[in-house]
């Protein structure tokens, strides 16, 4: 059953519910208030305590340290991924605002449609050619290192290992890099 077939089934028993607030109880990012776990209980014919057993198994998420489970590697990996998915894409997302933009009947029109699309205005330091070289002048040696070990999906302690640091200074290094990229894009 789809979250709108089941919306659409809710509110035809006047409950009112939404698919977003229905996704959020799924995610577990919050909870239903009573009536609507009530609906729930009756649309399903199980008891509250069945609709809820799997939260109870895993528990209250906020009792956990989270952070302590995370898996660095994996964290890495991900924010190297959308930094490639970034740069493959950029040029074709910023060609196609140009084309646009270039549409645009006047310099006002494509100021408003700038806004827009971006939230910003254009930056000559976003552009594709421009890029690498911002990079270069921002991070240092061991921050790009750094990240092309983890693009190239080097493990934490092998990487450390490499460039003779532990890998909580690797991690250090790494966040406060992906600190200054992230200020970069967005200045």
């Amino acid at each position: 059953m789809t979250q709108e077939a089941l919306v659409s089934d809710l509110k035809k028993q006047d409950v009112d519910i939404s698919r977003t607030a229905l996704a959020s109880y799924e995610n577990r990012r919050s909870f239903p208030k009573l009536d609507v776990l009530l609906e729930l209980s009756r649309y399903f014919n199980k008891s509250i305590d069945d609709l809820l057993i799997d939260i109870e198994e895993r528990g209250n998420v906020f009792e956990h340290n989270v952070v302590s489970k995370l898996d660095l590697n994996d964290l890495l990996k991900d924010f190297s991924e959308i930094l490639t998915y970034f740069k493959l894409y950029r040029s074709l997302y910023f060609n196609l605002v140009e084309i646009v933009l270039d549409a645009a009947e006047s310099k006002e029109a494509r100021e408003n449609l700038l806004h827009t699309i971006m939230g910003v205005y254009a930056h000559e330091k976003l552009k594709l050619p421009v890029l690498h070289e911002v990079y270069s002048e921002k991070l240092d040696p061991l921050e790009i290192s750094i990240f092309k070990g983890v693009h190239h999906k080097i493990p934490i302690n092998e990487l450390a290992e490499q460039l003779n640091l532990s890998p909580e200074e690797v991690t250090a290094v790494f966040i406060h890099a992906k600190d200054k990229i992230i200020d970069l894009l967005l200045n």
